[in-house]
């Protein structure tokens, strides 16, 4: 087998290059405390297109004061721009439990409708912590706003289940969890081959990956770079 020519491997872009940089230097402000390094982490979590900053923001952000994070993100929770609703949803649940519950319990009176929405599947992730104020929501005269809060308790209840009978309970955790095997068994590969994610920013892509590997018959599928998971 013959080694590969990595100098044959091209650059980085000057697009990549530049988000690796900026990266690099989130998490040595981080670090090191560099005044502002958390407003600055925020709007990188927020608004930077590239993943590789974008990740090691979210990272920082976890070790800034959660009373505080949880402030900057209020507003882009109820912002009508649906990208800044989702990155918010994304870091809120990474913070301090019951800072969330406090503040979100606060600010969900003004909030818009749709910042309670996006505060259901936030409290959704929290745990049983938030039930209280998922349960207030699933009173409200807003009845898509009704349905999202009975769905997230439903959730806590499901995880409640699981946690003492250790049998799946929601539909979405029935078996089988991947693809069935061909009858005739899996068919020969014609070369062997693995999948990379590398620093990928929502859980649900990676699913999609590995069922997409999994059917393309990959052998593995690899998570490189720094994210959550």
């Amino acid at each position: 087998m013959t080694e590969p020519d990595l100098d044959g491997i091209p650059p980085l872009s000057l697009t990549d290059e530049a988000a690796y940089r900026l990266g690099l230097d989130l998490r040595q402000a981080a670090a090191s405390q560099t005044a502002g390094w958390m407003d600055r982490c925020l709007d990188v979590a927020l608004n930077h297109n590239h993943p590789f900053p974008r990740g090691e923001a979210r990272i920082a952000l976890q070790f800034a004061p959660a009373d505080a994070v949880v402030a900057a993100l209020l507003g882009p929770l109820t912002s009508p721009n649906r990208r800044l609703r989702r990155r918010a949803m994304t870091l809120l649940p990474k913070l301090d439990a019951a800072v969330l519950v406090d503040q979100i319990g606060d600010w969900l009176p003004t909030a818009s409708r749709e910042g309670k929405r996006a505060a259901c599947v936030v409290l959704s992730a929290i745990g049983d912590q938030a039930e209280p104020l998922l349960r207030t929501l699933a009173t409200a005269p807003d009845a898509t706003l009704q349905r999202r809060a009975k769905r997230a308790l439903t959730v806590l209840a499901d995880r409640r289940s699981n946690a003492t009978t250790n049998e799946p309970q929601s539909q979405s955790a029935q078996r089988p969890f991947g693809l069935r095997p061909p009858h005739d068994g899996a068919p020969a590969r014609p070369r062997s081959f693995a999948v990379a994610a590398f620093n990928f920013s929502y859980g649900v892509n990676l699913g999609v990956l590995i069922r997409s590997a999994e059917a393309a018959g990959a052998e593995a599928v690899w998570i490189v770079g720094r994210d959550f998971y």
